[in-house]
């Protein structure tokens, strides 16, 4: 069955939209076209005016399409096609981001955010410039647009901190897989132990390097400095202790077992267990050996 149509656009901008009848273009005359068309039949109008919202243009020619002027016997599919952008994503080495055809003035849809093993995700740009930094950016299309993710490599914290008896070099903040060096220095009378992490030995090394894969707190150890020989703790060898292990030998108790002078563990300079002539002997080869 056939049906007259009447096509009536109320706009200043005639121009601007072309007419398709049953896959016909046709002109406006005037302010409208009349024609017939086959029951089922398609008016398809399109139009490529983009200053004015999409949105009202779209509902006015519908509604001047789908008004009392159309007298069909059937039905008619009437299509309304506003202009659409391409919202284009380059990933810059990322996960996938899809892109997009969006209809103008509409708005684009979340893109999933790109991820990228071992980097941040630092926003995205436009022409260099930074348009968000919301990896899930959305906005309304008006033009095609290109977006490029940016990211920056993942840093890390490399803390460093000296129990007492030394000092620490080597805390700071570092880059994934950034070579990292840190150092103790025991101060005089105290000996580096080692390196530890949540309460593990990392190393016995005063001086270690790694590679920086995640945050990091290393812990230094120290302990008194042992001077096997120094009867008197002064932390040095020489004739004083020598003299006061002799004293020590000879105000010796062998009922019991004791002495009337009192030495540092340190004067068994042998480490035998015992304090008697033997280390009087050694403690003054040393001395003489090392003035």
């Amino acid at each position: 069955m056939n049906g007259d149509i009447n096509i009536g656009i109320d706009t200043f901008f005639e121009e601007d939209y072309k007419i398709n009848v049953d896959g016909t273009e046709v002109t406006l005359e005037g302010t409208g076209y009349e024609a017939t068309i086959p029951a089922g039949g398609k008016v398809e109008i399109t139009y490529s005016y983009t200053t004015t919202e999409a949105g009202t243009l779209v509902n006015d020619v519908t509604a001047a399409v789908k008004g009392t002027n159309i007298s069909v016997g059937g039905d008619v599919e009437v299509e309304v096609n506003a202009p659409k952008h391409t919202v284009t994503f380059h990933e810059n080495g990322g996960s996938d981001v899809d892109n997009q055809r969006v209809v103008d003035g509409e708005t684009a849809d979340e893109p999933e955010a790109p991820t990228r093993e071992n980097y941040t995700f630092a926003g995205w740009y436009e022409n260099g410039e930074l348009v968000s930094e919301d990896a899930t950016y959305t906005f309304t299309a008006d033009v095609d647009r290109t977006l490029t993710a940016k990211f920056i490599k993942k840093t890390y914290t490399v803390s460093v901190t000296p129990e007492e008896g030394g000092t620490v070099i080597g805390a700071g903040s570092y880059e994934h897989g950034e070579s990292v060096t840190v150092t103790a220095t025991a101060n005089k009378g105290y000996v580096f132990v080692g390196w530890y992490e949540n309460g593990e030995l990392v190393s016995a090394e005063a001086t270690i390097t790694f590679t920086a894969e995640a945050n990091r707190e290393l812990t230094a150890q120290f302990a008194p400095q042992v001077v096997y020989g120094d009867a008197n703790g002064d932390g040095t060898l020489n004739d004083d202790d020598v003299a006061l292990i002799r004293e020590y030998i000879a105000r010796f108790n062998y009922d019991a077992n004791t002495s009337s002078v009192n030495v540092e563990a340190e004067a068994d300079f042998n480490g035998d267990g015992q304090i008697n002539m033997k280390d009087i002997i050694l403690l003054r080869q040393y001395i003489a050996n090392n003035g």
